[in-house]
């Protein structure tokens, strides 16, 4: 199983002194600019919508699929591990458990098996500290090309993975959507219920993901 924040890492030293909120990487992109959303620039759909061309937009895909040493570094793991039955990408903020597909509005082939899982998930969360998630495809929040999540379950991924597809998803964690941009900056007295919760859940998604892997389809 692999549970990523691909960007945290070589942020840290620019959110302690700068900006919190930054939510790129610190790829140096000329003119005073910088950052790539990671979160745009996996091998899967890439460039086909859901993203901006224009560098020093939050959401600038970069400028070609798996561009970034962080992309490239994670698929490379992946690809080693030939046997991985789910992934999950942490995101804040809005208390959403996202599962494929963000790039088309058709149904996934494993639709069904992702949808169970889903809301097992949130379900797994909301007995913990009540907090109410919600369960959805990527596509019903907004179109997005090349992300993380889309790429665990995608063609790229499933053929390093001997063929097998994964359980995918992207989680949203707390606050919900209301909170706008304040819900970056979680209180303290909310992180190690956070954690509780989140714990929770992934005790059952790895549970589940290994006793009932996804068949090819």
């Amino acid at each position: 199983m692999i549970g990523a924040n691909m960007s945290m890492l070589h942020n840290f030293v620019s959110r302690r002194k700068s900006n919190r909120l930054w939510r790129k990487n610190r790829r140096h992109l000329g003119l005073g600019t910088y950052g790539v959303d990671l979160n745009r620039n996996w091998n899967d759909h890439f460039g086909q919508g859901g993203f901006s061309n224009i560098p020093w937009s939050e959401t600038y895909r970069g400028p070609f699929a798996a561009s970034e040493p962080e992309v490239r570094a994670l698929a490379e793991f992946f690809g080693a591990q030939k046997r991985v039955v789910g992934a999950i990408d942490f995101h804040t903020y809005s208390q959403l458990v996202l599962r494929p597909m963000g790039w088309s509005t058709d149904e996934a082939p494993h639709e069904k098996e992702h949808k169970y899982v889903g809301d097992k998930i949130v379900e797994a969360i909301k007995g913990v500290n009540g907090k109410d998630y919600v369960s959805e495809r990527t596509i019903e929040l907004y179109q997005m090309m090349g992300s993380a999540a889309d790429w665990f379950y995608g063609e790229e991924a499933t053929k390093a993975n001997n063929g097998r597809p994964v359980y995918s998803y992207a989680i949203e964690l707390r606050p919900n959507g209301s909170a706008r941009y304040k819900g970056f900056l979680l209180p303290p007295e909310e992180i190690v219920p956070l954690g509780e919760e989140i714990a929770e859940a992934m005790e059952f998604f790895a549970d589940y993901v290994v006793k009932h892997p996804l068949e090819p389809k």
